[in-house]
């Protein structure tokens, strides 16, 4: 058994007991960690991934709202310039619509938006590498 399995398992089992973020917090840090709901937050991220954040919000009492917000709010990166895209969502995988927000759109169909963010983080790292 490896310790993210060793660590996930019973982070599920709260989350699906019906726990909220400040409940699990308490139980899993106690006292040794300044803010223990944050420190939840993390570990649901990194172990179970955003979605299940996403789609216990309401038991866990996590606020998607403010989580959005508050990542902007700290971001150092100018933001990117704005790209207009159709507002037909038919998309089909030719040529002549080949572009990279069509494409991305198809891939949402597949994987959610934090899993692509994550293989754009991957491929700019890789890259980097390279022009080293």
């Amino acid at each position: 058994m490896t310790y993210c399995s060793t660590l996930s398992r019973p982070l599920l089992k709260k989350i699906n007991s019906g726990k909220t973020l400040d409940e699990i917090g308490a139980e899993l840090c106690g006292t040794t960690v300044k803010n223990p709901r944050k420190k939840a937050i993390r570990l649901i991220r990194e172990l179970l991934g955003q979605e299940t954040l996403i789609e216990h919000a309401a038991t866990l009492k996590y606020d998607l709202e403010m989580a959005t917000l508050g990542k902007r709010e700290k971001s150092t990166r100018t933001p990117l310039p704005k790209i207009e895209a159709e507002t037909d969502t038919d998309y089909d995988l030719d040529l002549s619509q080949f572009t990279a927000i069509n494409v991305i759109r198809e891939l949402i169909k597949h994987f959610s938006i934090y899993d692509l963010k994550k293989a754009i983080a991957t491929i700019e790292q890789e890259q980097e590498k390279v022009t080293e």
